[in-house]
């Protein structure tokens, strides 16, 4: 699994073709912002450590409780490539970039 993540730089990983940002602003990001997608972590460290942690459980059922601006649904859904996956937000409005990945995927938002 850590072999698909490529980092580009302090602040961008690839994953299977998709560009993934690092950032920690506060705003939710509801726009589709072109070819990088947000991923709220702030540090490469951290998400090396996600990644350490989340590999034995690739490939099984994921639920994610709170997705704020998406990026984090598609990261584990590219990472782990889940049976079932399975994410809570209470926020009504939809990320862009997260309905636009479940379309190209024929996934349900």
């Amino acid at each position: 699994m850590t072999g698909r993540v490529r980092w580009l730089d302090d602040l961008r990983l690839e994953l299977d073709g998709l560009v993934f940002r690092l950032d920690v602003s506060r705003e939710r990001p509801l726009e589709d912002v072109g070819a990088e997608i947000v991923l709220m972590k702030p540090r490469i460290d951290l998400v090396n450590a996600y990644i350490e942690a989340l590999e034995p459980y690739s490939g099984g059922n994921v639920v994610e409780l709170g997705i704020w601006g998406g990026g984090s649904t598609i990261f584990f859904e590219r990472l782990m490539r889940p049976k079932k996956l399975i994410a809570i937000e209470l926020d009504r409005d939809v990320p862009a970039v997260l309905e636009k990945h479940a379309a190209e995927c024929g996934t349900i938002v």
